[in-house]
């Protein structure tokens, strides 16, 4: 009786046993694989953390340079970095993580040119960049600047005034010469001896003003002409004396110019360049 109940007793523990063996496992492999996926889901690059890195947005995926620290430094020292066409300048000198295939780094200062320097991924392990700017160019020197000027051209008088003033005295000649000879005329005609007198008075009266007139208007149109030519003679020595004078004053302000751009040529002959240094 006491072997059937104790085989009875053992029995049941049997599927018990089994269960466990089968479930250990189970819960190790799904262990296993979760620990497995969420390291993998921590390696993705989700997003760049805040330690002065620079990473363009299609570096974030497929990225296959890594983070380099750069050194970046410039003559003058007061100049400013401008790195992937970003608004904000960098003061410089400064130090940066870049990640990525290629960076545009711009370097400007107020009083300079602006220089720009592509830097690639490489397989150095930093670099540093020394950026040496060129000087603006000066602007251009004006007459003024080194005490001479320029003399104005004048402009020739026109003989229109004295042909206006022929004209009008050509007209009081025709209008003297028509209206008194022709009312003396026809009072001749038409009075007889009666108005012979009135009529001769007012044929010679016209004659002699329209004569008067012409003659006036030639003399004082004439005068007026040979005043308008004594005038545009002056007129023209005065011009080409000032042609002379501005020649030689723009050939000194060329030679200053000149001289200038040699010097500012020699001043930033070794500027406007960048030294690049790699160590591996």
């Amino acid at each position: 009786m006491r072997s059937v109940g104790s085989s009875s007793n053992t029995s049941p523990k049997l599927p018990s046993l089994d269960i466990t063996f089968r479930l250990v496992p189970a819960l190790l492999l799904s262990l296993m694989a979760f620990q497995n996926g969420h390291g993998q889901s921590q390696s993705l690059p989700s997003q760049v953390p805040d330690t002065g890195e620079i990473r363009p947005i299609d570096s974030l995926v497929g990225d296959s340079c890594p983070a380099i620290p750069i050194i970046i430094s410039a003559d003058p020292e007061r100049a400013m970095a401008i790195v992937d066409g970003y608004d904000s300048g960098i003061q410089l000198p400064t130090r940066l993580i870049l990640t990525g295939k290629k960076h545009d780094i711009r370097v400007q200062a107020d009083g300079y040119e602006p220089l720009s320097y592509e830097l690639r991924c490489g397989n150095a392990d930093s670099v540093s960049l020394t950026f040496i700017l060129r000087t603006e160019a000066p602007p251009l020197i004006v007459a003024e600047s080194i005490g001479l000027a320029f003399l104005p051209i004048q402009i020739v008088l026109d003989s229109a005034a004295a042909d206006q003033r022929m004209k009008s005295y050509a007209n009081a000649t025709e209008m003297f010469m028509v209206f008194p000879f022709g009312q003396g005329v026809i009072t001749k005609v038409l009075g007889g001896d009666t108005y012979r007198k009135e009529s001769n008075v007012l044929i010679i009266s016209g004659a002699v003003l329209s004569v008067g007139c012409f003659v006036a208007g030639k003399v004082l149109s004439g005068h007026q002409r040979s005043s308008i030519r004594a005038k545009n003679e002056r007129i023209n020595r005065d011009n080409n004396t000032a042609l002379l004078h501005n020649r030689e004053v723009d050939r000194k302000v060329q030679i200053a110019n000149r001289e200038r751009k040699i010097r500012w040529d020699r001043e930033n002959k070794s500027r406007g360049l960048v030294n690049v240094l790699k160590y591996p």
